[in-house]
């Protein structure tokens, strides 16, 4: 049996502050890597491979955006934005 690893309170408010700063300075680049690091951090976080989606789509990488998107449906199929993330990728 897999042993999810996943995001503690600390580190996700962590993570939501980095993802604020990161998003409010329009630094799309360093978003994606930091992102590519916490998704092989933490590969069952739905929530990073939708916002990986999202920073590629800024960075016109919209193949990797739909495959980015894709994994975080197959992580969690029934959260309404990964749907909808889906839905517009």
């Amino acid at each position: 049996m897999e042993r999810k690893i996943t995001l503690s309170k600390d580190d996700r408010m962590n993570f939501q502050n980095t993802l604020d700063n990161l998003k409010s300075n329009s630094k799309w680049q360093v978003l994606k890597t930091y992102l590519i690091e916490m998704k092989i951090k933490y590969p069952s976080e739905y929530f990073i491979c939708t916002e990986l989606s999202n920073a590629y789509h800024m960075l016109g990488m919209y193949k990797e955006s739909e495959q980015a998107s894709l994994e975080a449906m197959q992580l969690e199929p029934n959260d309404v934005l990964v749907i909808y993330n889906y839905a517009v990728a």
